[in-house]
């Protein structure tokens, strides 16, 4: 007697899937992006928030050092914004470019002005001796363009800030958005004086800092380096145009913001909304 066997056929598998189920692992991969893509971009800013206020408080302190042990010398050797024609620097963050232009007084504004001669004496007061000017001529990065070092003198030109309508709180200008604009108006009884000047300057490269207390001028990740010029803005005081005698005072420095026209305290606001 013989025995036959059969072999039973294989199953067919189905291979990959249905559209229904393509259609249903889609919605449910684009529901978690729609969670989890804000949370990163939250991360992002928040980072670069972090980052941007660290970096303003380690260039106040750098500066202040520099200031002790130099026995109430400045640094040196900061960029003027400008360039060799005395006109701003195209390659300024478009924040900072508007500002030069703008006639709204609730919004920051920023002019060229003339030293004159007790105004450059300040400067000089205060270790000070010159500006860098941009050369928009140079194929590097816009944060360094500083090239040709000016002597401060009588009819240099320089960045100031617009004092017009300043209301303290109201942001009316970058020093009043970014400090507490009234203690740099009082002089030494106390009173409140409102004929003062206040010069802006760019942290650049070869400003002689470097070094000395700080290993490295900062950049700005945030103001996009490859674009625009994303060096720290220091400002300082300075006496108002036409003073003589007495009236002259080494320049102060009130503090710094960054190249994109924000603020330390914008930046630590905004770190913590993300961190809310």
């Amino acid at each position: 007697m013989s025995l036959s066997f059969q072999v039973p056929l294989a199953r067919h598998r189905r291979a990959g899937l249905t559209l229904i189920e393509l259609v249903v692992v889609l919605v449910i991969l684009a529901a978690l992006a729609a969670l989890v893509v804000p949370r990163l971009s939250g991360i992002a800013s928040q980072s670069n928030s972090a980052t941007n206020a660290s970096i303003v408080s380690d260039v106040n302190r750098a500066v202040g050092l520099y200031n002790a042990r130099y026995k109430d010398t400045h640094p040196s050797g900061w960029d003027s914004l400008l360039n060799s024609t005395d006109t701003a620097f195209t390659k300024l963050h478009p924040i900072i470019l508007a500002a030069f232009t703008s006639t709204d007084s609730t919004n920051p504004r920023l002019q060229i002005a003339t030293l004159d001669a007790g105004q450059a004496q300040s400067l000089q007061q205060a270790g000070i001796t010159g500006f860098h000017d941009a050369d928009e001529s140079r194929t590097s990065a816009p944060s360094d363009n500083s090239s040709v070092f000016r002597f401060l003198s009588d009819g240099k030109k320089v960045v100031t800030l617009i004092k017009d309508n300043i209301t303290s709180g109201h942001g009316s200008t970058f020093i009043d958005n970014a400090f507490s604009l009234n203690q740099y108006r009082k002089d030494k009884k106390g009173n409140l004086v409102f004929s003062y000047e206040y010069v802006v300057c760019g942290l650049g490269g070869p400003t002689n800092i470097k070094g000395q207390t700080i290993n490295e001028i900062p950049l700005v990740q945030s103001a996009d380096p490859s674009k625009y010029y994303a060096r720290m803005l220091a400002v300082y005081k300075i006496p108002a145009a036409g003073s003589t005698g007495a009236a002259i005072f080494p320049a102060e420095y009130v503090g710094c913001f960054l190249p994109d026209g924000t603020t330390s305290r914008q930046n630590v606001d905004s770190f913590n909304s993300a961190n809310n």
